[in-house]
């Protein structure tokens, strides 16, 4: 900043400090001064700016306005309050020149601080919450280092830095950020704030919207925000600042605001929101510029959303916090948070799922995303902290409350044609009524819209959607896991659509095989298939695959229609089941011989354990196969020209780094072995490939379950490819074994 815009920036605060206009002026005694104000007929302030830091030169203004003074005050009855603003912090000496004289003198800095003390607000305002950017599990604001991100301008294809939207705002652009939870559009809010704290030519506010409730005004959400950090004394500059155009404002969550009004009618829900938000556009009309962030489903359109704040008639980016990670922002956050650890691909690369890890990894046995039950254990952390999570948002909402409604609505999307939509307005109010027993009031039909997970289906619906497949699948789980335990209705003869997924397998396998009731929960699945829910029959029965069962025996039961995620058939031994017409998107056969287990007139999008058409086994017929299994097999790798132990190795790392599942049972793992392990290596190999740290052990129910560890994935498929070839330590142990 140049000195002329310093002296500009002097009378600006003066104006707005004592009221009346600031000029720099030739008085008629002929002495010119840098800034009078004229705050009435009888007193004016009179301010010397100067940049040359030496006692001679403040000694000389001192002269010069006490002359002006003294002159004013005899002649024409003028009380002047006199002021010399140096560029650095006085001296004592420069002090008592001006002192004894009755003339205060203060730093460019300490006189603009005088009227508002940015210094002194940022330094307190940056030590509390911005939004929900919070330590996750205590609540605490978030310290942790930012990851730089891009957020997306779609319209124009641009992506924005932090440093561009300081720019924008500086420049007088009104930003509105939107996301879906968990995105980042509060610590966006909090890094823009640590951008403009090293810019000290301008005043600026972070207010978190959800803190000043329903407020009717733009001063007075100003004035709850001052109070809120204990500064009222404040209170009144910052407004002055505001209504002179001289503040910029970081508004986070407009879906925060305590409208507590309802209404089914759509046009009326709409007037509500714009009414609540009233006090967002006086502030946007009246600021140099605002951030304005919350979610991205709060309104049913774009235009509705820019209309609402009051931005669609001036200069304006509409920014979109981006959904997932990109695979470099993700490496550089393993690498800021020292993770090593290689993260599984059915993890979702959301920002907020990778926080979670950060702060469980402190205590990594919680994780255990490499052992049998890595999925599941995982998502019970998720879910539990996203509910926490949401629940310091939305007060009237415990964090059980939340998971219950979010289970309800898991059970609600089965029928969802779409998978994943629609999630209508009767659903979230119908799905609120079964856990709480009574219709929702006001306020929490409208925090309803708001549960994390949920987006906007279209700018011209007010239904919503699951964003994520992840969280839908895991809700849905949670939800089944608790129906096998207290089958709290008879779902046996509703028609679901939507099947569960790996996640849900997992989470569901997990909870069955703590209650050891495998019998029962084929029951289940039986009396469902007899009836109409053949996708809750056959999610059952995949489930348990998942589990500790050793054995599925279904009882000749017979599933009919069902789509199917993945069935996998390695871990336990099915039978007496019948798939007929149903629809497999992965299905994993094992090596063993099948007993009583049909699949007919069905169609199989991957084929796991077969490597082409001449391999389908018998009990697989008048069914359509998109694709086999053509990254190598079992089958295949003990016809390779390779030693027995050589090839023991093979199958092992195959059979628990590539085929899909959680981890293998001992028998399972060792089954069809015992043809080529003439010299009983198989059990030396596994010691190797435990101690090397490939594997780990796990206690299942029926004895060890051998673990892939998912940080060794590259060195086991290294070790598949180059096979003969390979010069790892190893391979060059088991090849020295007996064949």
């Amino acid at each position: 900043m140049s000195w002329s815009q310093l002296e500009n920036r002097v009378r600006e605060i003066s104006s707005l400090r004592y009221g009346t206009p600031a000029e720099a002026i030739r008085l008629k005694n002929g002495v010119h001064h840098d800034c009078v104000c004229k705050v009435s007929e009888r007193h004016w302030i009179i301010v010397e700016i100067t940049k040359n830091n030496t006692v001679d030169k403040v000694r000389g203004d001192v002269n010069r306005l006490v002359m002006t003074r003294n002159q004013f005050f005899i002649q024409d009855h003028v009380m002047c309050e006199c002021w010399i603003v140096i560029n650095l912090e006085p001296t004592a000496s420069m002090r008592a020149a001006a002192e004894e004289n009755g003339i205060k003198i203060s730093s460019i800095d300490g006189y603009i601080s005088e009227f508002f003390d940015q210094r002194q607000y940022s330094n307190i305002r940056q030590d509390e919450k911005f939004g929900s950017a919070v330590d996750i599990i205590s609540g605490d604001p978030d310290k942790k280092p930012f990851i730089p991100v891009a957020y997306d301008d779609t319209v124009r294809s641009k992506s924005y830095q932090i440093s561009d939207i300081c720019d924008y705002l500086t420049q007088g652009f009104n930003v509105v950020l939107t996301g879906t939870f968990g995105s980042g559009k509060s610590r966006c809010c909090k890094e823009v704030f640590e951008a403009l704290n090293v810019r000290s030519d301008i005043n600026f506010l972070s207010i978190d919207l959800r803190d000043v409730g329903a407020l009717a005004s733009a001063n007075q959400i100003v004035r709850a925000h001052f109070e809120g950090l204990g500064l009222d004394g404040q209170a009144e500059a910052a407004i002055r600042l505001l209504n002179s155009g001289k503040l910029i404002l970081l508004l986070d969550g407009f879906d925060e605001m305590g409208g507590t009004q309802w209404s089914d009618d759509p046009q009326k829900l709409r007037d509500i929101r714009r009414r609540t938000l009233k006090p967002i556009r006086e502030i946007v009309e009246k600021a140099h510029s605002t951030i304005i962030t919350g979610r991205e489903h709060y309104f049913n359109s774009d235009d509705e959303l820019l209309d609402s704040v009051g931005v669609s008639s001036k200069k304006f980016l509409h920014l979109e916090c981006r959904e997932e990670f990109s695979a470099e922002e993700i490496s550089s956050f393993l690498k800021t948070f020292k993770i090593e650890m290689d993260m599984p691909e059915w993890l979702p690369k959301r920002p907020l799922l990778y926080q979670i890890l950060v702060e469980l990894q402190g205590d990594i046995s919680k994780i255990r995303l490499d052992q049998a039950s890595g999925q599941a254990e995982l998502w019970s952390y998720i879910s539990t902290l996203i509910c926490r999570r949401e629940a310091r948002i939305n007060a009237n909402f415990e964090e059980d409350t939340i998971f219950a409604i979010l289970k309800r609505l898991g059970r609600e999307s089965r029928h969802f044609l779409k998978d994943v939509e629609p999630v209508t307005l009767e659903s979230l109010k119908s799905a609120y009524k079964a856990v709480r027993g009574y219709e929702p009031a006001e306020e929490d039909a409208v925090l309803l819209q708001k549960l994390p997970g949920l987006g906007r289906i279209s700018y011209d619906s007010r239904d919503r959607r699951f964003v994520d497949k992840y969280l839908v699948d895991g809700f849905r789980s949670s939800d089944l896991a608790d129906y096998i335990s207290f089958q709290d209705e008879d779902l046996s003869e509703t028609r679901w659509v939507n099947s569960l997924d790996t996640l849900g397998l997992s989470v569901v396998g997990k909870a069955l095989s703590e209650q050891m009731n495998d019998r029962s929960a084929v029951a289940l699945a039986k009396r469902a298939a007899d009836r109409e829910n053949s996708v809750l029959a056959a999610d059952i029965l995949a489930a348990l695959g998942f589990s500790d069962a050793e054995e599925v025996n279904g009882s000749n039961i017979q599933i009919s229609g069902a789509e199917i995620r993945f069935l996998d058939m390695t871990l336990a031994h099915y039978k007496n089941i019948t798939f007929e017409s149903c629809i497999f998107h992965r299905l994993q056969i094992a090596d063993y011989e099948v007993e009583g287990v049909e699949i007919r007139n069905s169609i199989i999008t991957e084929i796991l354990g077969v490597p082409n058409e001449a391999g389908v086994p018998s009990w697989i017929s008048d069914s359509e196969i998109t694709s086999f299994d053509d990254a190598g097999n079992v089958a295949s790798i003990k016809n390779l020209k390779l030693s027995a132990p050589q090839r023991i190795l093979c199958v092992i790392l195959h059979k628990t780094f590539f085929q899909p599942g959680r981890g293998r049972q001992e028998e399972a793992l060792l089954r069809g072995l015992g043809q080529v392990d003439r010299h009983k290596n198989t059990k030396e190999i596994l010691k190797i490939l435990q101690r090397e740290g490939l594997l780990g052990v796990d206690r299942g129910r029926h004895g060890n379950l051998y673990l892939p560890n998912i940080a060794k994935k590259p060195l086991a498929s290294k070790i598949l490819s180059l096979q003969s070839q390979c010069n790892e330590p190893i391979w060059q142990e088991v090849s020295a074994l007996p064949s």
